[in-house]
């Protein structure tokens, strides 16, 4: 997780949604200022409460990703099936919230350090900068602010202090606000698996066609799936295009188990033209 702030008052928890009244120092966003970086390299100051998730999306990230020797991060940018363009990493555990966010298909939208936000502190005369780590846009209109921080450094004051001022924003905003610091391990080694066959280049429509006409609505095992192929079917193509197809939410599985051939998959009624579009 990313945060730039000049020094604070101490010992106040602030990570809720609802900070008391009485500390506070903002109660609107008319001083909260977002910048926006746009493609012409210029940078864009908008009232927060003016922006949108569209802003956002035309705008460039609020910090460039730089690698280099004896970095202790490791930077990179995934390819994010959602967008259907490069979306930035700081480090392996920001990667893996990408994981669940690209394979969420309420997702509709994912910004990397999508803007510069400036505005009073909660409970102190000064002022406070932050840049989130992720903007999610779902399909049902709302929006989402997300930090990324391992659990040990997610309960830390400077942490929780910065999170508590954000959070706040985006009540005001009416957009939500999370801290991820991780989610189950056997969950996010089934969606790295199924993630390196996001890509629709990498199966073919046929076979999205077969998966999709081979699998009952009450559900089959993988390995019930590949012995009911007719003959001049590959089975090393089908696993390619059932796990796409559950990437992207149009056959469901069990995520947060292991993936082994007794894995039993769902229909969700979707086509392939929908699968691959």
């Amino acid at each position: 997780m990313t945060h730039s702030q000049t020094p604070v008052n101490g010992d106040q928890n602030l990570d809720s949604a609802t900070p008391r009244a009485k500390t506070l120092r903002i109660t609107s966003l008319e001083d909260v200022i977002a910048q926006l970086h746009q493609n012409d390299r210029s940078v864009r100051e908008v009232n927060l409460a003016d922006v949108t998730w569209h802003d956002v999306a035309d705008a460039r990230p609020a910090r460039t990703f730089r690698a280099y020797k004896g970095r202790k991060h490791y930077d990179g940018l995934w390819w994010s099936s959602t967008t259907r363009s490069l979306v930035g990493f700081e480090s392996l555990h920001e990667r893996a919230f990408l994981l669940t966010a690209d394979s969420d298909p309420e997702v509709v939208h994912i910004s990397s350090q999508p803007m510069a936000l400036t505005g009073p502190d909660l409970v102190s005369e000064r002022e406070r900068n932050r840049i989130p780590d992720y903007l999610l846009a779902y399909a049902d209109g709302s929006v989402e602010l997300v930090d990324v921080s391992t659990p040990k450094r997610a309960v830390t004051d400077r942490v929780q202090e910065a999170t508590g001022w954000l959070r706040h924003v985006c009540l005001l905003r009416g957009w939500r606000y999370r801290l991820w610091t991780g989610d189950d391990p056997v969950r996010l080694r089934t969606l790295r698996h199924a993630a390196g066959y996001r890509n629709p280049r990498l199966v073919a429509r046929e076979d999205l066609d077969i998966v999709l006409e081979s699998i009952p609505e009450y559900g089959v095992s993988i390995r019930q799936l590949l012995s009911d192929l007719p003959p001049q079917v590959d089975p090393l193509r089908v696993i390619p295009a059932a796990l796409h197809l559950a990437w992207h939410g149009h056959i469901g599985l069990n995520w947060s188990t292991k993936l082994r051939l007794d894995t039993v998959l769902h229909a969700r009624g979707a086509d392939a033209d929908e699968a691959v579009a």
